[in-house]
């Protein structure tokens, strides 16, 4: 990875770059280009890309995990009936109807529990990596079982310590510059 790196930063022509790894992408590519069914469906940088999915195709390609079919209730406040929540958004709303979207390492503990996008969750199950940990988390009220969850959140092992004590419910944030709406 490094070598071909390397190589793109000292070749002074277009490159394309054709692959599924999205990981890989972000880490070769200034640009990219999300392709479905032969039809340009994205283009942008790569933070573009990435942090405001257009839609709902880019954002599951570029691994959100948190998607909810959702309702415009003003430019920049959306209700997500699956979840029984409503969130803010940084960014103004088009559509009626459509999904929002928030990234699981995104999600934050909640430190004023008053502002907007705070809401209680309880951990529903919870998965082990080396180095991070992503709980399965049911907003609102307690799981019924292992599967009974709405969102993910991703964390560093340091962070899970950190909230271990904590009693249930936990409050959660989402900011609003990470809550990003899709129309389609």
């Amino acid at each position: 990875m490094k070598e071909m790196l390397e190589s793109l930063k000292k070749f002074q022509g277009t490159t394309l770059f054709v692959t599924h790894n999205m990981a890989e992408a972000y880490r070769l590519c200034d640009r990219i280009i999300v392709v479905n069914n032969g039809s340009v469906e994205t283009l942008g940088t790569k933070q573009e890309v990435f942090q405001h999915p257009v839609s709902l195709n880019t954002a599951k390609i570029t691994g959100c995990q948190n998607i909810a079919a959702a309702v415009r209730k003003s430019e920049h406040f959306a209700e997500i009936p699956e979840w029984g929540i409503r969130v803010t958004t940084a960014n103004r709303i088009e559509s009626e109807k459509g999904f929002i979207g928030i990234r699981a390492n995104n999600i934050k503990l909640a430190v004023d529990s008053t502002q907007d996008n705070c809401c209680p969750v309880w951990i529903a199950d919870e998965s082990e990596a080396p180095f991070r940990t992503t709980l399965y988390l049911k907003i609102g009220s307690a799981p019924q079982n292992l599967d009974d969850f709405h969102i993910q959140w991703e964390m560093s092992k340091d962070e899970r310590t950190a909230i271990s004590n904590l009693s249930e419910p936990i409050r959660i944030y989402m900011d609003p510059q990470n809550v990003f709406f899709m129309s389609r």
